[in-house]
């Protein structure tokens, strides 16, 4: 069994944060976008987990990307460079993000909230570990 395999049949509830491990955010999304870098604000971020995003107060248009260089545009159209994503309100998904794409893109159409949380185990760790 592959770790993808492993943490996919290993999907766990949010755990509290610690001072030392940081598995949930709740970010500030608004009409002006932002960027974020996961990998300094996820504790074991480079492991592979499964994340949940879900999107509190608004429409969250969102996109990964490696580096902070990029933009989304909720507006773009075709396959432009800020062609993005959109997390209904009151929704959540569940994915797995590449090792190397840290950078998370957000915008709304108002402020609102994303929540992001590890959900998953890599094959050593227990919950105390993210």
């Amino acid at each position: 069994m592959t770790q993808v395999q492993f943490e996919e049949a290993n999907i766990i509830a949010p755990v509290l944060n610690t001072d030392n491990h940081k598995a949930q955010l709740a970010l500030d999304v608004d009409t002006a976008g932002d960027s974020y870098d996961l990998s300094t604000l996820l504790t074991n971020w480079s492991r592979g987990h499964f994340i949940e995003l879900t999107a509190e107060g608004g429409d969250v248009y969102y996109a990964f990307g490696p580096n902070d260089a990029g933009a989304i545009d909720e507006t773009a159209r075709d396959a432009g460079n800020t062609v993005c994503q959109v997390l209904f309100e009151g929704t959540s998904k569940s994915m797995r993000i590449p090792d190397d794409y840290t950078h998370l893109y957000v915008k709304s159409g108002t402020t609102c909230v994303l929540r992001i949380a590890v959900t998953s185990l890599a094959p050593t760790q227990g919950a105390r570990d993210l």
